[in-house]
């Protein structure tokens, strides 16, 4: 069966494997993260496809800018503080996303805990139990019944009422024993107030909201989100991207097996939902350059070796204490890495390539940042910059 550009798909017989190239991958998960090309859609849309990184809110306003086409940094805000059909939670490995307000419950849901989970090793190693997490969440809950109040205000409350040990846990920055009531889905960010987030009851905040979804139920969905998006995969992967213990995602990735196909590409033995296995081998690029805003959802994913093409490459994207760099995204890959600031209503930006940009490339690159520069309302222009360190 011939790929795209006369390529060789090779089907086994034996195990009913279907090989393809890494470009077809490479061009699956583009498209399906709508970087392809921008197009006039709902930001909720968007968001349903595998959520918007928001640790860091304007690179959650570029992730949108990157995908939509017309809109500008006020829709993020709009969507979550006055339509409220977007959400900020968090979800996946314990960050925050933007998701859409229907679709919280698979989101947040899938890190609900179920009856054969086994405690993280964050768990063992500060002492605390499952039940420890259930009576805050319990309290949180209580606490935020028609209620918007800043973390400290929440931590001031419901910390009268625990042990020393848990209080003191709780005033840690990483926020990690008030993630589990975003889990279960009792409490959400709320907007502002002055320098301070607030946070709120999803079922006051999000009005006409409510709980679809087992947590089981919500795992497979949130299964099934990850590979239209980053497929073909494997459970250790998923595992990884989701934030769940390898051993606690397996019987979810099993019950989806009888629906997937095993695909072979770069040697490795990965899986794909049977229906978008013809997307995959029609799959090609559209736009050959893009560019995409440091911590982009599309670079979230496990599958990393296909991105770079040296560990020089990786460790300039993938950079410590978490942070992922903006980068120039060239037919799938990681082209090289950039950086973005305005002087005087003209927006500057750096461009570090990790190979050569022909006069082509350019020309996109160039696109790219006047679309940018718009978002910004850079009123005087782009100035781009060509560095090699």
């Amino acid at each position: 069966m011939k790929g795209r550009q006369g390529l060789i798909i090779r089907k086994s017989s034996r195990n009913h494997t279907v090989t393809v190239p890494p470009e077809n991958v490479l061009a699956f998960r583009v498209q399906r993260h709508n970087l392809d090309h921008r197009q006039s859609k709902a930001l909720n849309q968007v968001a349903a496809v595998c959520g918007i990184h928001a640790q860091v809110m304007s690179a959650a306003r570029g992730q949108f800018w990157a995908r939509v086409e017309g809109i500008g940094p006020r829709d993020t805000h709009d969507g979550l503080w006055k339509q409220r059909s977007l959400v900020k939670t968090w979800c996946m490995r314990g960050t925050l996303h933007i998701v859409p307000k229907d679709d919280l419950d698979i989101f947040a849901g899938a890190r609900r805990r179920v009856s054969t989970d086994r405690e993280s090793q964050w768990m063992k190693y500060v002492g605390v139990s499952y039940g420890d997490l259930d009576t805050i969440t319990h309290a949180i809950r209580d606490t935020l019944d028609g209620n918007a109040l800043t973390r400290s205000e929440l931590v001031k409350t419901i910390g009268k009422h625990l042990r020393p040990k848990l209080r003191l846990l709780l005033k840690s920055s990483w926020n990690e024993l008030i993630h589990p009531a975003s889990y279960e889905e009792v409490l959400c960010l709320g907007p502002q107030r002055g320098n301070e987030t607030t946070f709120v009851c999803p079922k006051d905040w999000l009005k006409s909201w409510r709980i679809r979804l087992t947590p089981e139920e919500s795992r497979v969905a949130l299964l099934e989100r990850y590979l239209r998006v980053y497929g073909p995969s494997d459970r250790l992967e998923f595992a990884a991207w989701a934030g769940l213990d390898p051993i606690n995602a397996r019987p979810t990735w099993e019950s989806v097996l009888d629906r997937m196909i095993e695909v072979e590409y770069y040697g490795r033995r990965t899986w794909l939902l049977k229906d978008d296995l013809d997307a995959l081998l029609r799959s090609e690029f559209r736009d050959p350059v893009r560019l995409i805003p440091n911590f982009d959802v599309y670079l979230a994913g496990r599958d990393r070796r296909v991105l770079t093409s040296s560990k020089e490459e990786h460790k300039k994207v993938y950079r410590e204490a978490g942070w992922v760099s903006a980068v120039v995204l060239v037919r799938g890959r990681v082209g090289g890495v950039w950086s973005v600031k305005t002087r005087k209503e003209k927006l500057l930006l750096n461009i570090q390539p990790f190979a050569e940009f022909g006069s082509d490339l350019r020309r996109f690159v160039e696109e790219e940042a006047e679309t940018y520069a718009d978002f910004l309302g850079c009123s005087s222009g782009v100035n781009i910059s060509w560095s090699t360190s």
